[in-house]
């Protein structure tokens, strides 16, 4: 049974399209379709050709699809050519389809049949339809320059013309889409630039209003309008669409104040910045972002960040990784492992990978140079959307939801962008900089001579500029993370368990290293490498890079000392015969620290005559001397004979 394609296209309004739908099925039953099972119906409001919106797309698919699907397919009615396609080359592969498959193609306006009786193509009316498409689209061109030029003029007038506007502003739509001022949210842009000016930080004025309860006003709110230049008044281009002007807030000349009190305020540009190792590849184990130093120590940022919730009404909860690590603990571990991955390197890596980095780079500079192409189609999509809208083919809640999936995607695309960079840069300095780097013969001669080896790793060691240190970590890590842990190590009183640092590394060439740094091992901190599965595979010894102090805390343990010393002397005098600490007591007796610390702890002799102060314990010497003078022990009653001497 022969069957009818009614093909309905218009980009305006539902009512138009029904009375083209309408009219083309009546012509369609004239022709002879007259049960409804012989007619398919195709299309819907909304569908512009002109901009390939979604809509269209899937109404064109539907077509082709009900084209080489559908059996019996014979005709096509459409409202008239532009209706088909206004883009050309649509049109174009369109209209070879349907000649392909011998269908007929009916115009309503004008009448148009593109095939004879007897199935062959008229030329004739091949070329009027070409002809009209192309007028078609001529005409299009020439509407969408008015158009512009309507927009432009609008703008110009200070009429909004779609987007969004600048915070402070409304549109009024019974003035003819004039953008006035919000008074509410205006008041609001006065306030945040008359208390910059009094002198309040930008995070303290988030903070205000966010105690008011004004969660609007975050801290990057409160950022972009100290920076927003329109709100003087002045005619800007706005959204990458026309030159336009808002109505003045503020006054030119207190924007102006408020940008030299920022531009004053803006010190990081003066300071020499501190070059840390670790810097932007140590990464919080649990959320994954940075860490970064404050103080000596690093950290989660974001854990630790105080103005999140003032940066975002909606912000996610703070990581709650609060664990720290002393940068220069930190830093002296990368340094003695970056020695050693650079050492090795060097011997037997470098010329090997050369050709495999150049091919690694190509690759990059291929997936990064389609980023732009990719931003564009975003570009693109979001122009569509924005287009679809002012025809009031769109709500405005429909349109913020494909802006958004639209700003998704090229937020992605530009994370990826970044990591593709990076990894060029990284690529590109391995093959520039190592190879030429320092001096030795031959590569394949070093492998069999270890003093030359010795030679190359002592040279890398001995570099102390810190910015060419952190570019050979840099240049070797990818990531780093710590993690709280807990080991068995062997301290003067014997082996017991120890917080730690359970340290990754992870290198360019998809190795993981694994590490145990001890804060506190009884000899002011220890490393030790580790495998996979947190095993202690041996202790290592990095050469401790004290490069930044903590001076409150050099000066609070100062005057701690100062303040414990002075309780000494004034109550424990050696005159007296005190030994204060079991340092001192060891020395006393002449036996190791351990034996003495046993012989005044609560399950020694001593501890009847002993007195704990704090962390210390105090004893007399006589005292001392005459219990372990009668204790069982002959190691102990030796070190009281020998004690006795000096009574």
């Amino acid at each position: 049974m022969s069957k009818a394609i009614i093909w309905c296209r218009v980009s305006t309004t539902q009512q138009e399209f029904d009375s083209q739908k309408k009219d083309l099925i009546e012509q369609a039953i004239r022709d002879g379709f007259k049960k409804e099972s012989d007619r398919i119906v195709i299309g819907e409001a909304g569908a512009s050709a002109i901009k390939m919106n979604e809509v269209y797309q899937q109404e064109v698919d539907k077509l082709i699809e009900a084209i080489d699907t559908v059996s019996g397919v014979s005709t096509i009615y459409v409202w008239e050519v532009s209706r088909l396609a206004r883009n050309e080359i649509a049109f174009y592969q369109m209209k070879d389809k349907i000649i392909k498959n011998r269908i007929q193609l009916i115009c309503n306006v004008p009448q148009i049949k593109l095939l004879d009786d007897n199935g062959e193509v008229n030329h004739g009316m091949e070329i009027t339809l070409n002809l009209l498409v192309t007028l078609a689209k001529q005409e299009m061109e020439i509407k969408m320059k008015r158009f512009d030029r309507g927009r432009r003029r609008k703008a110009a007038e200070g009429k909004w013309t779609g987007g969004t506007i600048s915070y402070g502003y409304t549109v009024d739509f019974n003035r003819d889409r004039l953008i006035v001022r919000d008074e509410e949210k205006a008041q609001y842009v006065k306030e945040i630039y008359e208390k910059y000016e009094a002198g309040m930080s930008q995070a303290a004025i988030a903070r205000d209003f966010f105690e008011r309860g004004i969660t609007e006003i975050t801290l990057h709110q409160v950022n972009r309008i100290l920076n927003n230049e329109r709100y003087t008044g002045k005619m800007m281009i706005h959204g990458g669409a026309f030159e336009r002007a808002f109505p003045p807030i503020i006054t030119k000349e207190q924007y102006e104040r408020c940008r030299k009190i920022a531009d004053k305020n803006n010190l990081t540009l003066s300071k020499a910045k501190n070059v840390y190792y670790g810097d932007h590849i140590v990464r919080c184990y649990k959320c994954g972002k940075y860490c970064d130093v404050q103080g000596v120590c690093y950290h989660c940022y974001d854990a630790f960040n105080r103005l999140k919730s003032l940066s975002s009404a909606t912000a996610k909860p703070n990581c709650d990784n609060h664990l720290c690590i002393s940068a220069n603990c930190m830093d002296s571990l990368l340094w003695y492992v970056a020695i050693e991955v650079e050492t090795d390197y060097i011997l037997n890596s470098a010329e090997k990978d050369r050709q495999l980095y150049q091919e690694k780079i190509k690759n990059l500079k291929a997936k990064f140079d389609n980023i732009e192409k990719r931003l564009a189609k975003c570009d693109e999509k979001r122009q569509r959307v924005r287009d679809v809208y002012l025809e009031g083919d769109l709500s405005i809640e429909e349109r913020d939801k494909r802006y958004q999936k639209i700003e998704l995607e090229r937020h992605d695309i530009l994370n990826e962008k970044i990591e593709y960079q990076n990894d060029i840069e990284h690529y590109e300095n391995l093959i520039e900089t190592v190879l030429g780097k320092y001096s030795f013969d031959d590569i394949e001669s070093i492998e069999g001579n270890l003093k030359q080896i010795m030679k190359l790793s002592q040279q890398i060691a001995s570099i102390t500029d810190d910015k060419e240190r952190s570019e050979i970590v840099h240049r070797h890590f990818k990531k780093v993370t710590y993690e709280n842990a807990t080991i068995e190590i062997e301290f003067k009183t014997g082996k017991r368990p120890a917080r730690a640092s359970f340290i990754k590394i992870y290198l360019y060439n998809d190795t993981v290293l694994y590490y145990y740094f001890v804060p506190n091992n009884g000899r002011n901190g220890g490393y030790f490498k580790a495998d996979a599965d947190g095993n202690v595979l041996n202790e290592i010894f990095p050469e401790y890079q004290r490069r930044f102090m903590d001076k409150g805390k050099i000066r609070r343990r100062e005057e701690g000392r100062k303040l414990r010393k002075e309780y000494k002397e004034e109550n424990y005098p050696k005159e007296k015969g005190y030994l204060y600490g079991v340092q001192e007591i060891a020395e006393f007796l002449e036996v190791r620290w351990a034996t003495a610390r046993f012989w005044v702890s609560p399950e020694g002799p001593g501890a009847k005559i002993t007195k704990r102060i704090g962390r210390n314990i105090v004893v007399k010497r006589d005292e001392l001397v005459d219990v372990l003078s009668k204790f069982t022990s002959k190691v102990a009653r030796e070190a009281a004979e020998r004690a006795s001497r000096k009574l």
